[in-house]
């Protein structure tokens, strides 16, 4: 039996929360007035306004698109009103408001900041997003890694490699990344972890890649859920699968079809993270029932909107858009994540207070099409990783006059598919592709033209596809725009 995977049904995300909110409120753990919802509720309260105060007093952005007078009355009504009730009095923060001026944000002096990470713009110039930690904001991220984690690993001294050990295929080189801070968190309950980082493009990366596990023998992997996939996919996973039994999946939407295909090729139980930069990196993470992300709700308040930005009801799809509680450095208001996802409207088998979330990819990554419907990425993820011998594609969008005209998608197939096997593979992932929503497939590529919205696939050939497919493991999908269609 392998190692590794926390036992029992601790409720381990509940059991800090009530932690910090008894230390808080000054009673004894378990003692909370009105029960943890209760204590929760209140707890939001009091941290949005004091959001709202120091935003208001401290940030130049929050200031003037807020300013004193409307702040004073929004506090008023915070005294005993719901906290998701009140922020539709609020503006939302757009990603290019961070983009454009990021120190507008900053609410504490530059000598308190203990981490600074960029991001690129959106755009094709401009500085980009720069996201400021205090040392506090780090330390709240490494704890909800810590109990978060706790999930997937047994806390214990990994002594003689017999211990859990945990493999970051992530950036974990720079103070205050993912890999640096998960490192902290398992150096706090002793647990093992390394960094290989992200895995390299092509087949000779993916194999240096795959030695560097070997060797490692990790008891969980936490990495990107194309690259992970891949590994479950290539033809030493089962090597790989006789010591890994938990897998942590972040920074990109998983399908049921490609949770299944970790869980078979490396035969372990597979987890879900969700989690912003902007908003501190950690965010939600599934408990063992793995049926939503339990959100981090002490630090965040997250609301699902509508595209003119109304509260939808749990339970409805829309627009993730989340407030920080606690951060230092760099509170956020209303921040639109552009990411859709929705809130489970019951309350989790496992028990816990905590809210669950859902998400399903970046709203910039569907396709409108002309019955008036839209293509997800996830959709197609879903369909052709549900096929045993794909590991990987490339979706390369054609533009017509009037928008999106069709998808070509070069499909990536796992080893013992060679040239023999290949033109079978091809007819199933076209009869696969049928299940698309509102699109037509193509019997060929020379088919592909024609009327309404027409998906073509080929098989990626050569070395030259096959590295535009390994692209897509450092972003989910690569969409190449067409325009001569």
């Amino acid at each position: 039996m392998k190692a590794g995977a926390s036992a029992g049904r601790t409720r381990w995300l509940d059991l800090d929360l009530s932690r910090r909110l008894s230390a808080y409120f000054h009673v004894p753990d378990g003692l909370l007035p009105g029960g943890l919802i209760g204590a929760l509720r209140r707890w939001q309260r009091e941290h949005l306004r004091r959001v709202l105060l120091k935003t208001v007093n401290k940030s130049p952005y929050y200031r003037e698109r807020i300013g004193p007078r409307r702040a004073h009355s929004l506090l008023t009504a915070m005294s005993s009103s719901d906290p998701l009730d009140l922020l539709s009095a609020l503006p939302f923060t757009l990603p290019a408001d961070l983009e454009q001026d990021p120190e507008a944000f900053l609410t504490i002096g530059h000598g308190e900041v203990d981490g600074v990470i960029s991001l690129p713009t959106s755009g094709s110039t401009g500085p980009g997003k720069r996201i400021f930690c205090s040392a506090a904001d780090l330390a709240r991220t490494t704890a909800f890694f810590r109990n978060g984690m706790r999930y997937l690993v047994r806390p214990g001294v990994s002594d003689g490699g017999r211990g859990d050990r945990v493999a970051l295929l992530m950036s974990g080189d720079r103070p205050g990344s993912v890999g640096d801070l998960l490192s902290r968190a398992m150096a706090d309950i002793g647990v093992a972890c390394s960094a290989p980082g992200f895995v390299p493009p092509g087949a000779d990366g993916e194999a240096s890649a795959m030695d560097a596990l070997l060797a490692l023998r990790p008891t969980c992997l936490v990495g990107v859920p194309s690259q992970v996939f891949g590994l479950a996919r290539n033809e030493r996973a089962r090597a790989l699968g006789e010591s890994v039994s938990t897998v942590l999946l972040s920074g990109d939407t998983v399908t049921p079809a490609l949770r299944r295909g970790i869980a078979e090729g490396l035969g372990c139980a597979v987890f879900v993270h969700y989690g912003l930069t902007e908003t501190g990196l950690g965010g939600a993470v599934e408990c063992p029932e793995r049926a939503g992300c339990h959100m981090r709700e002490a630090d965040l308040l997250v609301e699902i909107v509508d595209e003119a930005g109304r509260a939808v009801p749990d339970g409805e799809w829309g627009e993730v858009a989340i407030s920080t509680l606690t951060r230092e450095a760099m509170p956020l208001l209303r921040y639109r994540s552009g990411d859709e996802g929705r809130i489970a409207p019951e309350p989790c088998a496992c028990g816990s207070v905590l809210r669950r979330l859902y998400a399903r990819g970046r709203l910039s990554e569907r396709v409108p099409l002309p019955d008036g419907g839209m293509l997800r990425l996830a959709d197609i993820d879903q369909v052709l990783y549900a096929l045993p011998f794909v590991r990987g594609y490339a979706a390369i969008l054609h533009e017509g006059q009037g928008g999106p005209a069709g998808m070509t998608l070069e499909v990536d197939l796992s080893a013992g598919n060679e040239a023999e096997r290949a033109s079978e593979s091809l007819r199933r992932i076209r009869e696969a592709l049928t299940a698309l929503p509102g699109a037509r497939v193509a019997e060929s590529e020379s088919a592909a033209a024609g009327p309404g919205f027409t998906v073509a696939a080929r098989l990626a050939s050569g070395k030259a596809d096959a590295a535009e497919v390994r692209r897509r493991q450092a972003k989910q999908v690569l969409i190449r725009q067409q325009f001569s269609f």
